[in-house]
């Protein structure tokens, strides 16, 4: 056979999505398809100087010199399948999920190739959409900036028999006409059309946008200068670049914010250069430095935000950590984690202190991601002023600013809590975050926000599709703390409760500073489980005062525990905060929580503490409402 050969190479592993279930529907049908597919992607692969390696059973197995070629192969070959499906009914549809990977391979002369680098290329395969492309994080090092498509971050994942966890991205742009995206479209456009004279006046002045309108969405943009190696052995150098590389890719992560690429920041190393220079020749408002200090078996990084219009030290942080060879790049992760997620985000420190820069700002001045930055600061602290401060702000915005996804994502979201929370209610808050979501879709199908607002609508909506979009909005915002939070406390209230408190567990050690009610999830699920000391525990963690939820929580575990005391105290502040929950407790509860079992419970607690709860959908919760009302109104 020859002595095997060791070279780099980018892989393509394909294989079809679905492919025994069309086998089993027309045996004959599906292997001429499959011949008629493989045809397309030999030709791709050959007019792009690739090598088709193998072809067994339903998959493709090809080499590259090059990650960009491998790439560009992968997007003709999705575009050209697109289109033969475009004539077939959707159960005859071949849709091909493609992985890519760059690695070391041995290779044989009768052309078998071997290697971590070829099993890593099949494992990104299988987490492809049908009709979609993930390459993994070595590919998008080489081939940032050098295509005219979209790198999606799709997070970190563990991989079969591959010690470390591979940072993978989903390639969007020119792949974006697939089937199953028209698909999703469909969906939408089927959505009913709103009640005449319900719908917000900002959802109808869409219509006479005119491009060049969305200056309005503007976001911070941030550089991160390359990191000093203080400790002068050369071979710590490549920690230093190693450690800004991962840093600048996981800031790029949060679509909130925009990041200065690293072939521009490079330019940099080794220069003394003041950060209001770097500013002005980046375009860049904020600038992100630090240093890198090895002793002996420890490491210390430290990291700095400052203004770079002025210079301002805005934020500072020490990190120091054992370090071993086998744990480098584990290191550099966690490192970049911590720093990017304190930077940026809902909660960092530039949406921080942006929010508190709209507050010396007229509100008829606010632009869209401000008014956006009002809606961070209404998830957190949960009170009726902010969310109609944000609502009312982003649908002034919105009306010249159509095309912002976040935008009209965030103002989806700001109704769906309108429904949620009762806040501000104005007629069918869930027909209005339709529309707001059609345009954002419309703007960003792919948007990591938009995607979240989509599940949360589901969710609201009770559909069981939820449960798969959750999953999806989770993956795509792996660094997003509210996302995960978010995406943790509605499963875990859907019946997936375990899935639930993983993702939320995850949110609160993402944020050092996050809203108290991502510790509730886990009272929630105490509570069903019988855990009462426990979910007083973490609800406790939580804090809000003044928020009904938090003391409605806080009722049911004292009542259980025996706290009758604490419970009545409670049960005093849910009528004080929201004087019409003791009368609609079911209505509220079935609108955030699934099962009804549960909902029994959560009730069976408020009556424990004294609380009058009728009926569920009886003439006294009716009666009891209206009198609660009437006396609201006197």
């Amino acid at each position: 056979m020859g002595k095997a050969k060791r070279k780099l190479a980018a892989i393509l592993a394909a294989d079809v999505a679905g492919y025994s279930r069309l086998m089993g529907a027309d045996e004959e049908g599906t292997v001429a398809a499959l011949d008629a597919c493989r045809a397309i992607f030999r030709q791709a692969i050959e007019s792009h100087n690739g090598v088709v390696v193998d072809t067994a059973g339903d998959s493709v197995l090809a080499t590259f010199d090059s990650v960009v070629q491998a790439v560009r192969c992968s997007v003709e070959v999705q575009k050209a399948l697109a289109g033969r499906n475009a004539d077939l009914t959707e159960d005859q549809w071949m849709q091909f999920r493609i992985g890519i990977n760059l690695g070391d391979i041995l290779s044989r002369d009768d052309g078998t190739i071997y290697g971590d680098g070829v099993n890593v290329a099949a494992r990104l395969e299988a987490l492809a959409e049908p009709g979609g492309i993930i390459v993994s994080g070595t590919v998008f090092d080489h081939a940032e900036n050098k295509l005219s498509v979209v790198f999606e971050p799709a997070g970190e994942h563990e991989v079969k028999n591959i010690a470390k966890p591979v940072r993978v991205y989903r390639v969007r742009g020119e792949t974006g006409d697939t089937p199953k995206k028209r698909s999703f479209g469909q969906r939408r456009k089927l959505l009913k059309v709103a009640t005449a004279g319900v719908l917000v006046a900002v959802i109808a002045a869409v219509a006479f946008w005119q491009p060049g309108q969305n200056e309005t969405s503007a976001m911070p943009t941030i550089a991160v200068l390359p990191f000093d190696n203080l400790g002068g052995d050369p071979e710590e150098e490549y920690f230093a670049d190693g450690m800004t590389e991962e840093l600048i890719a996981q800031l790029a992560q949060f679509r909130d914010l925009s990041v200065i690429a690293r072939n521009s920041m490079f330019t940099y190393k080794g220069r003394a250069v003041d950060v209001r220079t770097v500013g002005e020749e980046m375009g860049a408002e904020y600038v992100l430095e630090g240093s890198v200090r090895r002793s002996a078996d420890r490491i210390r990084l430290t990291a700095q935000l400052l203004s770079a219009s002025d210079g301002k030290h805005l934020w500072t942080e020490t990190y120091d950590r054992n370090l071993t060879a086998a744990e480098v790049f584990a290191l550099q992760d966690d490192l970049a984690e911590q720093v990017a997620t304190a930077v940026a985000g809902n909660y960092g420190i530039i949406a921080t202190s942006r929010f508190h820069d709209t507050g010396r700002k007229p509100p008829d001045k606010l632009q869209s991601y401000e008014c956006v930055l009002r809606s961070y600061a209404f998830i957190r602290l949960q009170t009726p002023e902010l969310h109609l401060a944000a609502r009312n702000c982003l649908e002034r915005t919105l009306s010249s600013d159509s095309q912002y996804a976040q935008g009209w994502a965030w103002l989806a979201n700001m109704y769906l809590e309108e429904y949620g929370t009762g806040f501000n209610a104005e007629p069918e808050p869930l027909e209005r975050a339709r529309q707001a979501l059609q345009h954002a879709i419309r703007s960003g199908p792919d948007d990591p926000t938009v995607v979240l607002m989509d599940a949360r609508l589901l969710y609201f909506e009770k559909d069981p599709r939820f449960f798969e979009r959750a999953r999806q909005a989770a993956a795509a915002n792996p660094r997003d703390s509210y996302a995960l939070g978010e995406m943790g406390f509605s499963l875990a209230l859907a019946g997936s409760r375990e899935e639930g408190i993983v993702l939320s567990e995850r949110a609160i050690a993402l944020s050092q500073v996050h809203p108290g009610w991502y510790h509730w999830t886990a009272g929630w699920k105490a509570y069903l489980d019988g855990n009462y000391r426990d979910g007083l525990l973490h609800a406790q963690r939580g804090p809000m005062p003044g928020f009904y939820w938090y003391h409605v929580l806080l009722t049911i575990l004292h009542a259980r525990l025996g706290q009758t005391e604490d419970a009545f105290e409670q049960s005093a502040m849910i009528r004080e905060t929201n004087p019409s929950f003791e009368a609609n407790a079911y209505e509220e509860f079935r609108r955030w929580n699934w099962q009804k079992e549960a909902v029994e419970e959560f009730v069976a607690g408020l009556r424990e503490a004294g609380m009058n709860i009728p009926p569920e959908g009886s003439s006294e919760s009716a009666d009891k409402n209206q009198a609660v009302s009437t006396a609201a109104q006197n």
